[in-house]
């Protein structure tokens, strides 16, 4: 019965199985494009900020704009060759203003599209079609592209790569840009891997329980097979003489019998961790700060209102280092700062509420234990430390999170966690008792994402693609026995 059942669910699964190894070895490599959603993303193609081109501030761009309720975010940074002011509030999309002569931007035209991705591609765009875009495509669906950059300009590129730029139709920004090489990688890996097809992935829940039935009734598979495998084994072996063998099964079967003994537990791993990547019952928290704990640090919301100090005066306050390209408004701890950044990795804060004051590229670190002691209300930091490495639970295989951090531990029953930027105040990560479980069930489990193992990158690679490559052999295997024998079946009945 046991046997029987475990045929059936691997008929059902083991070529998604197969799909999902391979496109993971793909997957190692090649990542789903969207690093130019965030404006952090899109920063290294920003030109410079010149602060003698800023001629009004944040709070005189934050009235022209109209928007009601609190503000969420702002930033200032080049729009093709002007500095512009850019507002987000709670559920409005990009609303624009020039700092040079504060007039709004109330629609993108298809000209000012081109002009947008020439200069950020650095090739013309005169010969590009460009064709409106309303609903989500299989390069702007789900995590490819914010609520807030829509609806989209799409333009296709005559040029060898054949490249394809997206441009928000509301703040005029490059939000989306892929080549046809990567567009092809993607086909053989994430695009499989998620089950990332537009059709199904525009509807976020059925898209989310399709992953977690599949991979459910693949992990049962899985453990079925094990159960199989090692109750079919025998040390000594079955037969006689030299007819002994330590599996029950012959042929092909064999085969597949010694790759689940081999491979079993790493293919259940990661069967079983990818349907914990759609968090099954929501069992764990997030590791992302609430909007209540980011303004609890913050120590309130944003008003542009408390920004005295002109942004054209901060841009000259940061001159000797390099070019700041984008400039964000942020709190810590009620003090409204300008955050300049110079690149991903480098960024300076200026005090933005008087002047006199040199800019700094951290926040001190007592500063920071002491906001932080009301983010768990009732209770206190018990620890703190400066991480000027990745520990075990802050750690980015692409090696994306920034150093130092603050780690901060309370002693609230949760032992919450949290890990606090030095560059910016912002709450990185924060782990409870089912977050930190979930790390190792999930993450660990499905990307070996060890400090260990992204200092030795090679190492992990190996290691990776060889357990890969056997589950994937453990399934085709499985697959092919089965046609084989279903083959033969059908010969004798004929």
């Amino acid at each position: 019965m046991i046997r029987k059942v475990h045929k059936v669910l691997c008929l059902a699964t083991g070529p998604l199985i197969i799909v999902w190894f391979f496109s993971g070895m793909v997957m190692m490599y090649v990542d789903h494009p969207r690093a130019h959603r965030f404006a952090l993303g899109r920063l290294p193609r920003m030109a410079p900020l010149v602060a003698d081109d800023v001629s009004i501030d944040f709070q005189e761009a934050w009235a022209k704009t109209g928007l009601n309720g609190s503000l969420r975010e702002a930033r200032l940074n080049m729009l093709i060759d002007r500095p512009a002011y850019f507002f987000r509030s709670e559920n409005s999309v990009w609303k624009v203003v020039y700092a040079d002569d504060g007039s709004v931007l109330h629609s993108v035209t298809p000209e000012m599209a081109r002009k947008s991705a020439s200069g950020y591609l650095g090739k013309e765009m005169g010969g590009a079609t460009i064709s409106p875009l309303d609903e989500p495509d299989q390069w702007t669906v789900g995590t490819c592209s914010s609520p807030w950059q829509w609806p989209f300009y799409k333009l296709r590129c005559e040029d060898r790569a054949d490249t394809w730029a997206y441009v928000s139709r509301t703040s005029g920004e490059v939000c989306q840009v892929t080549t046809k090489m990567e567009r092809t990688l993607v086909w053989l890996g994430s695009i499989p891997h998620w089950l990332y097809f537009t059709v199904l992935r525009k509807h976020l829940e059925p898209w989310r329980q399709v992953i977690l039935w599949l991979s459910g009734v693949g992990t049962v598979a899985v453990v079925l097979g094990l159960w199989i495998g090692i109750s079919h084994f025998r040390w000594k072996g079955y037969g006689r003489n030299r007819y002994q063998r330590s599996s029950a099964f012959i042929g092909v079967k064999k085969w597949h019998h010694f790759l689940g003994l081999v491979f079993g537990l790493t293919t259940l791993m990661w069967v079983f961790s990818g349907m914990l990547s759609m968090s099954p019952f929501h069992w764990h928290s997030k590791t992302a700060a609430s909007k209540e704990e980011a303004v609890l640090l913050a120590g309130g919301g944003l008003s542009p209102s408390r920004f005295i100090l002109h942004p054209a005066d901060a841009l000259r306050a940061c001159r000797g280092q390099s070019a700041v390209r984008k400039m964000d408004l942020i709190n810590f701890d009620g003090t409204p700062y300008y955050l300049c950044w110079q690149s991903r990795d480098q960024s300076l804060l200026v005090w933005a509420d008087e002047s006199g004051h040199s800019p700094s590229p951290y926040l001190p670190t007592d500063e920071i234990v002491a906001a932080s002691r009301r983010l768990v209300p009732g209770y206190r930091p018990v620890s703190h430390a400066l991480l000027h490495a990745y520990d075990m639970y802050y750690v980015d295989k692409n090696e994306n999170l920034r150093l130092p951090v603050v780690k901060i531990a309370f002693d609230d029953p949760a032992h919450t966690w949290f890990y606090i930027d030095v560059h910016d105040g912002t709450i990185v990560k924060r782990y409870d008792g089912t977050a930190r479980l979930n790390r190792w069930l999930y993450r660990f489990s499905h990307c070996l994402d060890l400090p260990f193992f992204i200092r030795h990158r090679l190492l992990r690679d190996v290691l990776m693609l060889f357990f890969l490559a056997g589950g994937t052999l453990l399934a085709a295997t499985g697959l092919y026995s089965w046609a084989r024998s279903h083959r033969r079946k059908s010969a004798r009945k004929v």
